[in-house]
């Protein structure tokens, strides 16, 4: 099974989205980064399972991480 797309964001309050791509239908479904953990699979609206491994957490938290630094 493929992974999700994922990407971030920085809502108004500056808080932290991540933003998962469905593999199947292309919707987006949006999450706070700091209440995601690693491993979770969540389900989307066409029945396709979307599952955040922990290196692609990681990769999302270190582009945080620039994000934050610049």
């Amino acid at each position: 099974m493929r992974e999700p797309n994922l990407n971030l964001e920085i809502d108004d309050t500056q808080r932290a989205i991540l933003v998962v791509e469905c593999q199947e239908c292309g919707d987006k479904s949006r999450f706070l980064l700091d209440e995601v953990s690693p491993g979770v699979s969540v389900l989307c609206n066409c029945g396709g399972v979307l599952n955040i491994s922990e290196n692609s957490l990681k990769s999302i938290h270190r582009k945080l991480d620039d994000i934050k630094s610049t």
